[in-house]
């Protein structure tokens, strides 16, 4: 598939703009389910089942990028179309993401693999007759791959991944975000983060007091300072690099897809220039598209979201 926005739209900026707040769908109302972790934190999820479904309906496992959750939407599109095609569709919410967010103390960070392992064995025991295929967007990408890899072959029933503009690398990504071309979209994190952080200290008081942190202003900084420590890693570079999934991919056992733009402004597409990947893990680069926009001028309403259509047809490769 290749991706032609039409001249009016090629900004990369512009591109990341339309993907995420132009013609946004309505919610797909779902049950809610929950997931209890082995540190006494809960994930909550919701699951839409087809009509008709079964004991052996596949199962496809969505998780949600940054400042997301299961209404972002790019998980509803997914979903809506996912259920067309016959699929049992579970939106992951990470920790604290969503409308319930009460019911985890711990962060949400870029190397949350256990949790989506945590999740992935739970409808494994629900539904032991289902194949799981898993979709992650942007971080939720990276925690999508780093997952696989993790797992190697030990979940035969997780039988593809497909990762939407992942930050494999978390620091060339931090470096990119810092550029001053993109300041505008690092300023838009940080600004919500800090607002997070203000929030967790408040319903959890035994974690101290609420943290200055009002001039760190970078993805470096505030990571640093903040999630670094408060997730077990040493330090900022400690934790970019236990957390980045390119160091995982060449463990990866199932069918994989991976998603880039060239000129995506926030995660560094070139990451996986120099090396050389397994058989079963695949990439896609395309020229343009921003950061998950992938937004063309079609007449049909329909084909304007190309990232719809790429994900609907890698899953029905297999």
């Amino acid at each position: 598939m290749i991706f032609k926005p039409g001249a009016l739209i090629k900004n990369p900026k512009l591109q990341t703009i339309l993907g995420a707040r132009f013609l946004t769908p309505k919610r797909i109302p779902a049950p809610v389910n929950f997931v209890s972790l082995s540190d006494g934190d809960h994930l909550v999820y919701l699951e839409n089942r087809p009509v008709g479904a079964n004991a052996t309906t596949p199962v496809l496992v969505l998780c949600h990028g940054l400042l997301g959750s299961d209404h972002a939407p790019y998980m509803t599109r997914t979903t809506y179309h996912a259920l067309r095609q016959g699929y049992s569709v579970v939106r992951l919410n990470f920790r604290r993401c969503g409308s319930i967010n009460s019911l985890a103390k711990g962060l949400c960070h870029s190397g949350r693999s256990e949790d989506v392992i945590a999740l992935l064995q739970h409808l494994t025991q629900r539904y032991p007759n289902a194949h799981l295929k898993l979709v992650g967007f942007s971080q939720g990408g990276n925690i999508a791959l780093k997952a696989a890899g993790e797992l190697q072959d030990t979940l035969p029933q997780l039988s593809q991944v497909i990762a939407i503009c992942p930050p494999i690398d978390i620091a060339q990504s931090a470096h990119r975000i810092n550029l001053p071309n993109n300041h505008l979209f690092q300023q838009h994190f940080i600004k919500a983060l800090k607002t997070f952080v203000q929030q967790r200290h408040r319903q959890f008081p035994e974690l101290g007091p609420i943290p200055d942190i009002r001039t760190h202003d970078s993805f470096w900084q505030f990571d640093d300072y903040y999630t670094a420590p408060h997730s077990g890693f040493k330090d900022v570079h400690d934790y970019y690099q236990q957390a980045s999934s390119h160091a995982y991919l060449d463990s990866i056992r199932c069918q994989t897809e991976i998603l880039f733009s060239e000129d995506d402004p926030i995660v560094d597409s070139s990451c996986l220039e120099n090396m050389a990947l397994p058989y079963n893990v695949h990439t896609t680069k395309t020229r343009y598209g921003g950061h998950m926009g992938y937004f063309q001028l079609k007449h049909a309403l329909a084909n304007r979201r190309w990232l719809d259509l790429f994900i609907m047809e890698k899953l029905q490769l297999t």
